[in-house]
């Protein structure tokens, strides 16, 4: 009887099984030699690439990471364009009861037209705002010519803003508007204790609404200031001014003068 045959022994495996025969006792041995040399042909390392710092390398740089101060957060951007809000003051109402308010009524409304130049850009809206702030007569009276273009009966002044503002001239505002200047002119008068500023803009608001020349302008306006303004401009080295605009300045730097010295 023949001797038992292992298998597996190496003498009995030839080259036909198809086989490679592995010592049980090294097999470790060879899968970690096997899988070093994998490692070193697949990824070889590059003393220069940072993914093959040692992890020591790693814990240093990611320490050192830690102390530097945190970058500034980054800008935010709006997708739409916010425009600035101009906050002008609407204009006061108009009810015809004061005629010589109605200047002051339109410059308010020029003033916020300016200030708000892309809500009120065509004729049409500038009326069609203005006229929310008539009351009284004056609403009643535009209100009648808005029936009449129902009627078929069209108005210019509602598509036109210089055509509006004459039509509240010709019916509510003052009959005689210069004749009524030249005599408020006439018979302004600074008043003691003011500041000259006060008679300034009251000279003005009424010199405006005519065309008086220098001459006439420097007179009245001389003629309206207190005493101890004239005595120093008629003693003046230089004599009295020959503009109003002259006039206007020295008289201001005589006041602010007289203030000052009051003061101390």
């Amino acid at each position: 009887m023949p001797p038992d045959q292992n298998p597996s022994s190496p003498s009995e495996l030839g080259d036909g099984d198809g086989l490679d025969y592995v010592d049980p006792l090294h097999q470790d041995d060879k899968n970690d030699n096997w899988e070093d040399t994998e490692d070193h042909l697949s990824s070889p390392k590059d003393p220069d690439d940072p993914n093959n710092n040692d992890p020591d390398d790693n814990n240093s740089s990611s320490s050192s990471s830690d102390d530097l101060p945190a970058p500034p957060p980054c800008p935010c951007y709006h997708d739409h364009f916010q425009a600035p809000i101009n906050k002008a003051c609407l204009p006061d109402t108009f009810s015809r009861t004061d005629p010589d308010k109605l200047n002051t009524f339109l410059i308010q409304c020029c003033l916020y037209f300016c200030a708000n130049p892309t809500q009120l850009q065509e004729d049409s809206q500038k009326v069609n705002f203005a006229m929310t702030y008539l009351t009284g007569v004056a609403l009643d009276w535009f209100e009648i010519a808005l029936t009449q273009e129902e009627q078929g009966v069209f108005h210019d002044w509602i598509m036109y803003w210089d055509a509006f503002t004459h039509k509240l001239h010709m019916h509510f505002g003052v009959a005689n508007l210069k004749s009524d200047a030249a005599e408020l002119l006439d018979n302004l008068q600074m008043k003691l204790g003011n500041k000259i500023a006060t008679y300034n803009i009251d000279f003005m608001k009424y010199a405006a609404q005519l065309s008086w020349g220098d001459e006439v302008l420097c007179h009245h306006y001389y003629k309206g200031l207190p005493n101890h303004i004239q005595d120093l401009i008629s003693t003046h080295k230089q004599g009295k001014p020959d503009t109003f605009q002259e006039m206007l300045c020295m008289a201001m730097l005589i006041d602010s003068c007289y203030w000052e010295h009051d003061h101390k």
